[in-house]
């Protein structure tokens, strides 16, 4: 590459605007590479042209290298270092541009995980699940092309002073391209001049027991298994692809009982808000001080004397949730840490551990049994490789999650089965939040925080009722099952059947599903709130089947719920309910201003 390079630069007469010429095309070459490679996958957040300021501004740096450094042997290896630095900045920028839609020095204060706190397997998991190896390629080449560009600019100083008064004109320009003028309404304007609301972060709360319990409890089953699924929507489709996730694992199961809730919503499409008001009852539109004041849902067992367990194949150590967890008064706490086994998917291990690990317990019980599951075969990049036998004619890694994911469901009822507890078992399966529909294993996801449409709204959610519940209860599950619901109310309706009442003043956002669900309920959805910041923000207001989703790529739209599809119907605007009821919470409200000065600004 030297020899050619040298060979090419002889002919080039030492004049400024010509080098600056060959830079540039040189450059430009790359970011058309680039694009070349990008437009060919689906699914990539935004336009690929926002790619093209930071190729362009890290060769530009790269041109500037080799005249730095004095001696011909020390500014090679120092280029080569500089090099690989900025091949790997590069990497960083373009792959969560690609992804989160910012750069990575934008992104880096609101990572749930940071080089201080993971573990090495933890960053090495990030990487690879996000950092596909076209991105080091490209980075590559920019380098390599960029330090050679270098070589042909013999005219030192003057090219190099003009190539770098080039790079602010180049973001000007960028900045110039996407401005946009304010919006008119003054509502509007007022949302996105409001400051910022109260920032805290989740921690590891003493939980005072604010609960009583009655004399008895409604229904008290032996056994009571909450399963939180990772990424998983009403929609997912099953293995074959024939039919939805949800009916294998009802069919898998092979007891009666079961309930459906196909309108339920998720109270947010972030993984470190949605869990913790899973397990809590506390609203993601509420303030951190009730997230961290209300109990455990296992507390309210616990008291009844069950033994509670919490079983993860992911890392506990990514926003804050080994702390949080630290104040959860389970028995015991067991994550991808415990297992000895390498992660496998994004931050988890193989979620055959975590049913293993269920129905040991449930073999092994003599006594009531409360166990809460986490896994994580269905959160992207999917989970594709397991100690389950997954056919090989099933291809496609979504479904081979699919399959991982109904198989661990058959381990689970088997030991039940086996174990005599399973009719009498009370099984909740929620989802945390819906996912995108991917249709190809080659299609990069979007930024699901940034929206609350394609099936992000609408997690899974089934409860089996306990064959010791009330008829009544029965009953009342199943007419619940048609109006809207929210993954939130798990918390209340476990504390209404196990006898727990909140005290001092607090109350559920929630409602017991034991009990009639008033048909004007609304849930409020949200992406940040006060103890989860992102550089951008989504929201929905739900109230019967109508919805209000927000985010930056189509601001406020109303639509309406046809099972888990929403339906477009028009714009939103301040005068309509569903909004008004957003920009009255605080937490929606300064969501709402953070989405339109993204759009705006």
């Amino acid at each position: 590459m030297a020899r050619a390079i040298v060979r090419i630069s002889k002919p080039v007469e030492r004049d400024g605007l010509r080098d600056i010429a060959i830079a540039i095309l040189i450059v430009t070459l790359v970011a058309l590479s680039w694009s070349l490679v990008a437009e060919a996958s689906p699914g990539e957040q935004g336009p690929v042209r926002r790619y093209y300021p930071y190729i362009l501004g890290y060769s530009y740096i790269l041109l500037l290298l080799p005249p730095i450094f004095a001696g011909k042997r020390v500014a090679s290896i120092l280029s080569i270092l500089a090099g690989l630095l900025v091949a790997t900045l590069l990497a960083a920028d373009l792959t969560t541009l690609r992804f989160f839609d910012a750069p990575f020095f934008k992104l880096y204060p609101y990572l749930p995980v940071t080089a201080r706190s993971a573990t090495k397997e933890a960053l090495v998991g990030y990487a690879m699940s996000y950092v596909p190896p076209r991105i080091w390629l490209l980075a590559g080449a920019t380098v390599f092309l960029s330090l050679g560009a270098s070589r042909l600019l013999r005219n030192g100083g003057r090219a190099r002073l003009t190539v770098v008064a080039l790079l602010p004109l180049l973001w000007f320009a960028s900045w110039l391209s996407t401005a946009a003028s304010a919006p008119p309404d003054p509502r509007i304007i007022a949302l996105m001049d409001a400051p910022p609301g109260s920032l805290a972060k989740l921690e590891g709360a003493d939980r005072p027991e604010n609960f009583s319990l009655t004399a008895h409890a409604r229904t008290e089953p032996k056994t009571i298994i909450f399963v939180i699924m990772e990424s998983t929507g009403a929609s997912t489709p099953s293995a074959t692809g024939k039919g939805l996730l949800s009916e294998d694992i009802v069919a898998g199961s092979g007891a009666g009982g079961w309930v459906d809730f196909p309108n339920a919503v998720t109270n947010s499409n972030a993984t470190d808000i949605s869990v913790p008001t899973l397990l809590t009852g506390s609203g993601a539109h509420e303030p951190a001080a009730k997230l961290h004041a209300l109990p455990f849902v296992s507390q309210y067992a616990a008291a009844r004397g069950y033994r509670t367990s919490f079983i993860t194949s992911s890392t506990m150590r990514w926003g804050a949730f080994e702390t949080f967890f630290a104040g959860s008064h389970m028995d015991e706490v067991v994550t991808a840490e415990d297992s000895g086994l390498p992660f496998i998917n994004d931050l988890a291990v193989d979620d055959h551990f975590v049913y293993q690990s269920a129905a040991d317990r449930v073999a092994k019980a003599d006594g009531k049994l409360f166990l809460t599951l986490y896994p994580q075969s269905l959160h992207w990049p999917f989970q594709a490789e397991s100690s389950f036998d997954v056919p090989t004619n099933i291809k496609e890694k979504r479904a081979r999650a699919s399959y991982i994911a109904a198989s661990g469901f058959r381990l689970l009822f088997d030991a039940l089965r086996k174990s005599g507890r399973l009719d009498d078992a009370l099984i909740i399966i929620a989802g945390d939040h819906g996912e995108f529909d991917y249709t190809s294993t080659l299609r990069m996801p979007r930024m699901r925080m940034d929206t609350f449409d394609e099936g992000i709204l609408s997690p899974i959610f089934l409860i089996k009722a306990s064959s010791n519940m009330p008829g009544t209860d029965v009953e009342t599950l199943k007419a619940n099952s048609g109006k809207l619901v929210a993954n939130l109310d798990i918390a209340p309706t476990v504390a209404d059947m196990l006898g727990g009442k909140l005290e001092d003043g607090v109350s559920y956002a929630g409602y017991s599903l034991l009990r009639p669900v008033p048909s004007d309920r609304v849930a409020y959805s949200t992406s940040t709130n006060e103890w989860r910041r992102w550089t951008s923000a989504a929201i929905a207001v739900s109230r019967g089947q109508e919805r209000m989703t927000c985010g930056k790529a189509n601001l406020c739209r109303l639509s309406r719920a046809d099972g888990t599809r929403l339906t477009y119907r028009r714009p939103a605007t301040p005068d309509d309910d569903l909004f008004r009821l957003a920009a009255g919470n605080p937490v929606t409200r300064q969501a709402l201003g953070q989405i339109y000065r993204n759009h705006y600004r």
